[in-house]
């Protein structure tokens, strides 16, 4: 793509195409103020932490304008990856560069989890994201405990996330989350999968679309949480009684299985009234409809991960710590393209997509 000159100013292409306006400052220069309008916490921020590193002043304003025409090019640029890939095209083809591939890691894992964005045209909506992260599994000394003759433990971390992140209807957003783990090199045929999540229908419909090798699991905090609730519903909040069945439960399905802990529920909704017995009920269909991703103690001896905190830390501080903020919202191509750079911000690929995208 090149550049016409005029009156100093330099104006793509693409640029025109995104409604995008000739640019007033140098390359250096506006790379340095994209990434101080998407670290800091605001536009007017960012703007002072430009002109403290670099030593020109620059209005919150502008550096508004130049982080989130920036976005908007890397939307584009994901955008028509993902089309061209779902259309069949291999990745070259889809000029899908492979960036920190995960092609000889033995396990990766994807998950992924909503968080909400505030929209001037549609006030509340949802933001999708999803992590690919490497599993890392060590074996571990742990005294006194014995598994299968051996004093050992397995240890599970993961290490070397991406991130794509917008606000997308979940059909699209399986496009996304296909597309990012080309990018990333991800061959599930060949490597060990998993995808913890929180149980969304959503999460789980898109994912055994995208990798029907992966192995899906529930996140076991989210479990604890539906347990902890039903316990307070039906024994009272904070009560002994509440706490001791809750901490059987929670025994039992971690190490036997979910059979034991699905009947106990099944007894409680027939035997409670009011509030009570439809906490055990739900409960119980939120763990029934989802129990092959419950067997934690073959999950625990496979190596697999058991937490989807990547995600869920990943919404907190790569978007609703930028993207929430006092006032009418964002506009929604806006809050795309920041949400996108946002994405390569968090993934450590900010410096690959800017040189990406200078050069095209």
């Amino acid at each position: 793509m090149s550049a016409h000159k005029g009156m100093g100013r330099h104006f793509s292409p693409l640029d025109k195409a995104l409604g995008l306006g000739p640019r007033r400052w140098s390359s250096g220069a506006e790379r340095v103020m994209i990434q101080h309008g998407l670290h800091g916490p605001s536009f007017e921020e960012g703007a002072a932490l430009f002109s403290e590193s670099v030593g020109l002043v620059v209005s919150g304003e502008s550096v508004r304008q130049v982080t989130e025409g920036w976005g908007k090019r890397v939307a584009a640029k994901r955008g028509e990856e993902a089309e061209a890939l779902m259309a069949g095209a291999m990745a070259e083809e889809a000029q899908v560069q492979v960036q920190d591939s995960l092609t000889e890691a033995e396990r990766v894992n994807v998950s992924s989890d909503g968080g909400m964005v505030r929209l001037r045209e549609e006030g509340w909506r949802e933001c999708k994201m999803c992590v690919y992260s490497e599993v890392v599994v060590k074996e571990v000394e742990q005294e006194g405990v014995e598994v299968e003759g051996e004093e050992t433990r397995l240890k599970v971390h993961l290490r070397r996330h991406s991130y794509q992140a917008g606000i997308w209807e979940a059909e699209t957003f399986a496009k996304y989350q296909y597309a990012e783990g080309v990018r990333r090199g991800v061959q599930p045929d060949a490597q060990k999968m998993s995808s913890v999540n929180d149980g969304a229908l959503w999460i789980e419909r898109v994912t055994r679309r995208n990798y029907p090798q992966a192995t899906l699991i529930l996140d076991w905090a989210h479990v604890r949480q539906h347990l902890s609730e039903t316990a307070e519903s039906v024994f009272g909040a904070e009560s002994e009684a509440g706490k001791a069945w809750c901490a059987a439960q929670e025994e039992e399905l971690w190490y036997r299985g979910p059979e034991q802990v699905l009947a106990t529920l099944q007894r409680l909704a027939q035997q409670q009234r009011g509030n009570a017995a439809q906490a055990a009920q739900q409960t119980y269909a939120y763990l029934a409809s989802r129990r092959e991703m419950l067997a934690y103690d073959s999950f625990r001896a496979e190596g697999y991960p058991l937490g989807s905190g990547t995600v869920e830390s990943g919404i907190l501080t790569g978007i609703h710590r930028r993207m929430k903020r006092q006032g009418r919202g964002w506009r929604k191509a806006n809050a795309q393209g920041m949400l996108a750079a946002l994405s390569e911000l968090q993934s450590g690929r900010f410096q690959t997509v800017w040189r990406s995208l200078a050069a095209s």
